[in-house]
């Protein structure tokens, strides 16, 4: 049986390699995770709690960031052709 920090890390991995393009993600909870050079274009992130998360080198081209939650995330290297 894996532990909850085991789990944890393996869904911050598939975060980060996985394509998520176009992904319906309104209101999900991601505080803390690890979505470094996530392919996130287009994808629904209204209301996303993504505090803390690590968003470095992010694609977030076209996805609607509206009543999003950013606070301590490296936003100076998200891609700027983000829209929202």
């Amino acid at each position: 049986m894996r532990s909850a920090s085991s789990n944890a890390r393996s869904r911050e991995r598939d975060a980060e390699s996985s394509d998520s393009r176009n992904s319906k993600c309104t209101g999900i909870y991601a505080r803390g995770a690890d979505f470094e050079n996530a392919d996130l274009r287009g994808a629904d992130l209204r209301d996303a709690n993504l505090t803390e998360a690590d968003l470095s080198g992010a694609d977030l081209s076209g996805a609607d960031l509206t009543g999003a939650q950013f606070s301590g995330t490296g936003l100076a290297e998200i891609n700027p052709k983000c829209t929202g």
